[in-house]
């Protein structure tokens, strides 16, 4: 439930200036929540620049198993789409309605995609 919690409080930040009938539709909340549960302890293997890397989304919005990555945190944004945020970047993801895979720009703009790891 704590987990829920924090991450609707998450994806209502970045909605803060919009209007409070959209920014608190039960639907988008809803989902926001599903996307959460589902992606929360997930393993995704991530393709960029021809390499393969692993990494977990953890529960409490950290992300293991990539080191290069330890510092950075996710934060759910819509019904298929999640935020990376680092110190000074963000990076999107992008899920499938299955959210079985997704597509973003890594770090530096190359296109990449991931698979969740089974």
């Amino acid at each position: 439930m704590r987990v829920c919690l924090f991450f609707m409080t998450l994806f209502f930040s970045f909605f803060s200036n919009a209007d409070p009938l959209e920014r608190y539709d039960p639907q988008s909340v809803a989902k926001a929540v599903t996307l959460a549960s589902r992606l929360s302890s997930s393993e995704w293997n991530y393709t960029w620049r021809g390499r393969n890397y692993k990494f977990v989304l953890e529960e409490d919005g950290s992300i293991s198993k990539l080191k290069s990555w330890k510092d950075v945190r996710w934060v759910v944004v819509g019904a298929n789409e999640i935020v990376l945020e680092g110190y000074t970047d963000r990076m999107h993801l992008f899920f499938d309605k299955n959210i079985k895979n997704f597509k973003t720009f890594d770090w530096d703009g190359t296109k990449a995609t991931g698979t969740l790891a089974h």
